[in-house]
């Protein structure tokens, strides 16, 4: 009873509808990747207006520190002026199709959403960045990996994935078995490799530096969220 009371608790929690804030942001530099930018792209960050219509007129917003500056810097610096012009210059449907994609939500294409406006979950969330470790590669999560009983033979699997020739009894001196990758191809993998290298910046020199004194490789985003 005491487990299944901490389970429904872990589940309301990982479920939870909330703001991502600054985590969608790697999304939204992956799809400036897969646009044409690079890591090394300049992007300005000084001021960005924005038309709201007849009713409002334009409105300009400004940078936390002016000029341009390399792609990977706004990332790492969590830059919310570069974030947008990253976006708008992409296009907000594609940074959208590309939230969407990868399994977090599905929103309209407003440039609030490039800097985490939407709402998601944090399993979501967490799902979405094993796929950039996972070379672009997105799985269905999973609480339990796999269930045994009390002699060790495993009862429950999560991954239902055939293994050929995984239990033979001895070596045929063939190729070792290879189990096909799971998931879909979310993300173009060379697309996952570099958001993944721009994120091990965040802990080197942007906003995780805190992480850093742990010395062990770490990618991740720092982000603001209720």
């Amino acid at each position: 009873g005491g487990f299944d009371s901490r389970l429904g608790s872990f589940n309301r929690a990982t479920q939870a509808l909330r703001q991502p804030g600054s985590t969608i942001k790697p999304f939204v530099y992956a799809t400036g990747l897969d646009n044409g930018m690079t890591p090394a792209t300049e992007i300005e960050n000084s001021t960005y207006c924005y038309y709201q219509g007849s009713r409002y007129g334009e409105k300009c917003f400004r940078g936390g520190r002016g000029g341009s500056f390399p792609l990977r810097y706004g990332l790492e610096q969590s830059q919310n002026i570069m974030t947008v012009q990253i976006a708008m210059e992409s296009g907000m449907p594609n940074v959208i199709k590309t939230i969407e994609n990868m399994g977090i939500g599905t929103y309209e294409p407003y440039p609030a959403f490039a800097l985490g406006a939407g709402e998601t979950t944090v399993m979501k969330m967490v799902n979405a960045y094993s796929a950039l470790a996972n070379h672009g590669r997105l799985n269905k999560p999973t609480l339990i990996d796999y269930v045994q009983d009390r002699r060790g033979k495993v009862i429950y699997r999560a991954d239902k994935r055939v293994c050929t020739g995984c239990n033979m009894p001895e070596w045929d001196g063939k190729p070792m078995p290879r189990i096909a990758p799971g998931g879909e191809q979310a993300m173009d993998a060379r697309t996952a490799f570099q958001t993944v290298h721009m994120l091990e910046g965040v802990v080197q020199r942007g906003t995780g530096t805190v992480l850093r004194d742990l010395g062990v490789p770490m990618f991740g985003k720092t982000g603001t969220t209720t």
